[in-house]
């Protein structure tokens, strides 16, 4: 049978620099999108089969700015309205969200104590709690514990749903080690810049060297068509950097 599966690769940035990609995949027909997302495709497959895609990468920690000065409410591009929009799992619409953002970040707060009081609430406040399948901001507001895509998830809705746009990143967090689980974390416009915020493991304003981004915004690392029976893992080697 027909058999599609979608993978968000590495993103080469600034602090991220990808080499040598190679994949392996047989009968299936390989295909990379511009937005770094990798396709397998192929018809009459039946058995067992394997894919692998292999790279180098080499990650930097990187610290951001977040001045001061700016006011709630704060205009923004039209462009950007896709970032303010509520889903199905970041509610940035509803009540109880948006009387917890009034609550965070009131008319005339400084734009940098706004994302200092969501975080501090989202990091401290949210319980980090291993979960099996998708937990959505509501549920994490409510619950007061949620995974590290809950977890992001509300402090996305919670800065929609104050006119800021918000966005989820997600990627890996690099050991020496097989894994089947991404991370997340939140990325939210600062001036002209996107600047990451994990309120799982306490980075404000800074990605460190061990997260390899993966993709932006609120979307499986991988998916498949539903007949088909698929498991994965990620191999991570740490290698040597050798530089004269």
């Amino acid at each position: 049978r027909e058999a599609n599966i979608e993978v968000a690769l590495p993103i080469q940035s600034g602090r991220q620099h990808l080499r040598q990609e190679q994949q392996n995949s047989g009968a299936f027909r390989y295909a990379i999108t511009t937005g770094r997302e990798a396709r397998w495709v192929a018809k009459n497959l039946s058995g067992k089969h394997r894919i692998t895609y292999s790279f180098f990468a080499q990650t930097e920690a990187k610290d951001y700015a977040v001045p001061q000065g700016t006011i709630l409410p704060v205009t923004y591009p039209a462009r950007f309205r896709d970032h303010l929009q509520s889903s199905e799992r970041i509610q940035s619409e509803d009540a109880e969200i948006l009387a917890k953002a009034r609550e965070l970040m009131p008319d005339g707060t400084d734009l940098a104590q706004a994302l200092k009081n969501t975080y501090d609430f989202v990091y401290k406040g949210i319980t980090y709690e291993k979960v099996r399948g998708p937990t959505d901001a509501l549920s994490a507001l409510r619950l007061g514990e949620a995974s590290c895509n809950g977890k992001n998830r509300l402090m996305v809705a919670l800065l929609r749903a104050r006119g800021i746009p918000a966005r989820m990143a997600k990627g890996l967090i690099l050991q020496n080690t097989n894994k089947r689980t991404t991370h997340a974390w939140t990325e939210v416009l600062v001036g002209t810049e996107w600047v990451p915020f994990c309120p799982t493991s306490g980075y404000y304003a800074r990605i460190p060297e061990h997260y390899l981004e993966l993709a932006k915004g609120d979307r499986p690392a991988f998916s498949h068509n539903k007949h088909i029976k698929f498991d994965w893992k990620w191999v991570i080697q740490p290698q040597v950097n050798h530089t004269e």
